[in-house]
């Protein structure tokens, strides 16, 4: 879940001193001035790359809007994840962590729309919007980071879930698909456990990692940024 601000480096930069709920294990401010968590910050920059193919690919294919919805979420995530990182300011931190439940909520609703009895969109329409706003109700309440982590499961798990039912349900027809579809899925499955490993690593070794970056140096300490 990250250092919290008193275990961190007690170098302030440009924007102060961390009001964020949570810090990371990259040394603050180390290299600009101006930056915070500069790995952190700029690996971002990958989320927009991948908008833009989404929404190429959503023009190409003439996709739905709620496609579109989801790719611009993910995107208004990069933004705010850049201004968290890069700043370690609360206000910044919500920029970040309260569009990932809204844009995992996207996601979601574009995994359960799949094959869907046309009379229940608006149904889950509302239902999910209703969880998005408890949610954020209580997390502004509490500042409680659990809040947060515990909400983006839930969703990451309906995500991941419900592909596996759609898969199934489309090899009866189209077995050559599915299986493409199938590999596709395990990859995602396997890359997102691979980032999930290194974040626990990064979390539960801080200390470890930041003595074998300032023993190493650059370029080689760069491979430590776990948490990038």
């Amino acid at each position: 879940m990250g250092l919290t601000p008193a275990e961190v480096s007690p170098i302030i930069g440009y924007h102060g001193v961390v009001t964020s709920t949570v810090d990371w294990c990259e040394e603050n401010y180390i290299v600009s001035f101006y930056v915070a968590e500069y790995w952190n910050a700029i690996s971002n920059m990958v989320f927009f790359v991948f908008v833009a193919i989404g929404l190429y690919s959503c023009r190409a294919c003439k996709s739905e809007w709620r496609f579109v919805t989801a790719y611009l979420s993910l995107g208004i995530v990069g933004a705010g994840s850049t201004l968290f990182h890069g700043t370690l300011l609360y206000e910044f931190q919500l920029a970040d962590e309260l569009p990932m439940v809204y844009g995992m909520a996207a996601f979601v609703y574009c995994t359960l729309q799949m094959w869907p009895p046309e009379r229940h969109s608006a149904i889950l329409a509302i239902s999910i919007t209703l969880f998005c706003a408890v949610i954020t109700v209580w997390y502004l309440t509490t500042r409680n980071f659990l809040v947060f982590a515990v909400a983006f499961f839930a969703e990451l798990m309906i995500a991941a879930i419900a592909p596996i039912f759609y898969i199934r349900r489309l090899a009866n027809t189209h077995l050559k698909e599915a299986t493409r579809l199938g590999w596709l899925f395990a990859t995602s499955i396997g890359a997102f456990a691979f980032a999930f490993a290194l974040w626990i690593v990064d979390n539960t070794q801080c200390s470890v990692l930041r003595d074998w970056r300032a023993e190493v140096g650059y370029p080689l300490r760069v491979f430590s940024e776990f948490h990038a």
